[in-house]
Protein backbone atom coordinates (compact mmCIF):
# COMPACT_ATOMS: atom_id res chain seq x y z
CA UNK A 1 0.00 0.00 0.00
CA UNK A 2 1.11 3.39 -0.89
CA UNK A 3 -0.39 6.37 0.73
CA UNK A 4 -0.78 9.94 -1.51
CA UNK A 5 -2.79 12.95 -0.40
CA UNK A 6 -5.30 13.85 -3.25
CA UNK A 7 -5.52 17.64 -3.64
CA UNK A 8 -8.51 19.30 -5.90
CA UNK A 9 -6.02 22.12 -7.36
CA UNK A 10 -3.06 24.01 -7.46
CA UNK A 11 -4.02 27.31 -6.95
CA UNK A 12 -2.06 30.31 -8.17
CA UNK A 13 -0.88 33.94 -7.58
CA UNK A 14 -4.11 35.02 -9.18
CA UNK A 15 -6.49 32.79 -6.85
CA UNK A 16 -3.87 33.92 -3.97
CA UNK A 17 -4.52 37.39 -4.74
CA UNK A 18 -8.71 37.17 -4.86
CA UNK A 19 -8.74 35.75 -1.97
CA UNK A 20 -6.11 38.37 0.30
CA UNK A 21 -8.36 40.61 -1.05
CA UNK A 22 -11.78 39.02 -0.14
CA UNK A 23 -10.30 38.45 3.45
CA UNK A 24 -7.80 41.15 4.35
CA UNK A 25 -7.35 44.91 3.70
CA UNK A 26 -4.31 44.92 1.77
CA UNK A 27 -4.65 46.21 -1.34
CA UNK A 28 -3.89 43.51 -4.45
CA UNK A 29 -1.74 45.28 -6.12
CA UNK A 30 0.56 45.83 -2.25
CA UNK A 31 0.46 41.95 -2.58
CA UNK A 32 1.26 41.44 -5.86
CA UNK A 33 4.37 43.74 -5.61
CA UNK A 34 5.45 41.91 -2.40
CA UNK A 35 4.72 38.28 -3.71
CA UNK A 36 6.94 39.35 -7.03
CA UNK A 37 9.98 40.93 -4.20
CA UNK A 38 9.71 37.94 -2.47
CA UNK A 39 10.62 35.96 -5.34
CA UNK A 40 13.18 38.01 -6.47
CA UNK A 41 14.51 37.65 -3.27
CA UNK A 42 14.62 34.27 -2.82
CA UNK A 43 16.54 33.42 -6.20
CA UNK A 44 19.05 36.50 -4.98
CA UNK A 45 19.93 34.46 -2.05
CA UNK A 46 19.76 31.44 -3.70
CA UNK A 47 22.24 32.07 -6.07
CA UNK A 48 24.41 33.57 -3.83
CA UNK A 49 24.64 29.82 -2.29
CA UNK A 50 22.44 31.07 1.18
CA UNK A 51 19.43 29.69 2.73
CA UNK A 52 16.59 32.27 2.87
CA UNK A 53 14.93 31.30 5.94
CA UNK A 54 11.32 32.89 6.59
CA UNK A 55 10.60 33.23 10.15
CA UNK A 56 7.42 31.42 11.01
CA UNK A 57 7.08 30.38 7.24
CA UNK A 58 9.91 28.14 6.77
CA UNK A 59 13.68 28.00 4.89
CA UNK A 60 14.13 27.78 1.27
CA UNK A 61 17.43 26.17 0.01
CA UNK A 62 19.21 24.60 -3.23
CA UNK A 63 19.21 20.69 -3.43
CA UNK A 64 21.80 19.60 -5.83
CA UNK A 65 23.18 16.36 -7.56
CA UNK A 66 25.03 15.12 -10.04
CA UNK A 67 24.09 15.64 -13.85
CA UNK A 68 23.09 12.11 -15.57
CA UNK A 69 25.38 11.03 -17.52
CA UNK A 70 24.16 8.50 -20.54
CA UNK A 71 25.93 5.63 -22.39
CA UNK A 72 25.61 4.83 -26.40
CA UNK A 73 21.89 3.19 -25.64
CA UNK A 74 20.92 6.46 -24.19
CA UNK A 75 20.22 4.64 -21.03
CA UNK A 76 21.33 6.91 -17.57
CA UNK A 77 24.35 5.63 -16.00
CA UNK A 78 24.76 5.39 -12.06
CA UNK A 79 27.56 8.10 -11.60
CA UNK A 80 29.83 6.75 -8.26
CA UNK A 81 32.78 9.27 -7.77
CA UNK A 82 35.25 7.64 -5.32
CA UNK A 83 37.68 10.40 -5.28
CA UNK A 84 35.91 13.85 -4.69
CA UNK A 85 39.33 15.51 -6.15
CA UNK A 86 37.66 14.16 -9.48
CA UNK A 87 34.14 16.08 -9.20
CA UNK A 88 33.96 19.15 -11.13
CA UNK A 89 31.81 21.53 -11.74
CA UNK A 90 30.56 20.01 -14.98
CA UNK A 91 29.47 17.19 -13.06
CA UNK A 92 26.85 18.75 -10.06
CA UNK A 93 23.40 20.61 -10.92
CA UNK A 94 20.89 22.26 -9.07
CA UNK A 95 18.02 19.19 -8.63
CA UNK A 96 15.53 21.66 -6.67
CA UNK A 97 14.96 24.15 -4.26
CA UNK A 98 14.12 22.52 -1.15
CA UNK A 99 11.90 24.13 1.31
CA UNK A 100 11.86 22.89 5.20
CA UNK A 101 8.86 24.46 7.26
CA UNK A 102 8.98 26.19 10.50
CA UNK A 103 7.94 24.14 13.62
CA UNK A 104 5.55 26.79 14.01
CA UNK A 105 4.05 26.55 10.60
CA UNK A 106 3.84 22.91 11.10
CA UNK A 107 2.45 22.77 14.19
CA UNK A 108 -0.60 25.75 13.18
CA UNK A 109 -1.39 23.48 9.86
CA UNK A 110 -1.33 20.36 12.01
CA UNK A 111 -4.20 21.55 14.40
CA UNK A 112 -6.45 23.18 11.19
CA UNK A 113 -6.39 20.12 9.64
CA UNK A 114 -6.77 18.15 12.62
CA UNK A 115 -9.93 20.65 13.91
CA UNK A 116 -11.36 20.03 9.97
CA UNK A 117 -11.72 16.56 11.02
CA UNK A 118 -13.69 15.89 13.68
CA UNK A 119 -12.83 12.33 14.50
CA UNK A 120 -9.11 13.42 15.64
CA UNK A 121 -10.29 15.78 18.06
CA UNK A 122 -9.27 13.51 21.20
CA UNK A 123 -6.07 12.63 19.40
CA UNK A 124 -4.44 16.31 18.64
CA UNK A 125 -3.05 16.79 22.21
CA UNK A 126 -1.74 13.18 21.88
CA UNK A 127 -0.10 13.86 18.29
CA UNK A 128 1.52 17.10 19.64
CA UNK A 129 2.99 16.12 22.34
CA UNK A 130 4.50 13.29 20.33
CA UNK A 131 5.70 15.17 17.47
CA UNK A 132 6.93 18.01 19.95
CA UNK A 133 9.54 15.18 20.89
CA UNK A 134 10.95 14.42 17.77
CA UNK A 135 14.19 16.24 16.07
CA UNK A 136 13.77 18.81 13.46
CA UNK A 137 14.05 16.39 10.32
CA UNK A 138 11.68 14.06 11.69
CA UNK A 139 8.93 16.08 12.12
CA UNK A 140 8.03 16.21 8.56
CA UNK A 141 7.89 12.01 8.14
CA UNK A 142 5.71 11.97 11.47
CA UNK A 143 3.02 14.04 9.87
CA UNK A 144 3.05 12.18 6.42
CA UNK A 145 3.24 8.86 8.42
CA UNK A 146 0.81 9.68 10.72
CA UNK A 147 -1.60 11.78 9.64
CA UNK A 148 -4.93 10.54 7.88
CA UNK A 149 -7.99 12.61 6.97
CA UNK A 150 -10.45 12.28 4.19
CA UNK A 151 -8.15 13.88 1.85
CA UNK A 152 -5.73 11.48 1.95
CA UNK A 153 -6.22 7.62 -0.05
CA UNK A 154 -4.77 4.83 -0.05
CA UNK A 155 -3.32 3.19 -3.32
CA UNK A 156 -2.32 -0.51 -3.88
Amino acid sequence: YQVRHETNETVGKAYLLRHLKNSNTFRPELMEAALTVLEREIIAQLTDNLRLHLEGLGTFYLKLGFRPRYDEMGNEMKIQFTDPAKITGNDVCIETVGFTPDRQFLKQLLRLLLRMTSSFRSVIPLMLREWKKLPRQRQTTFLRCRFTIPIITTIR
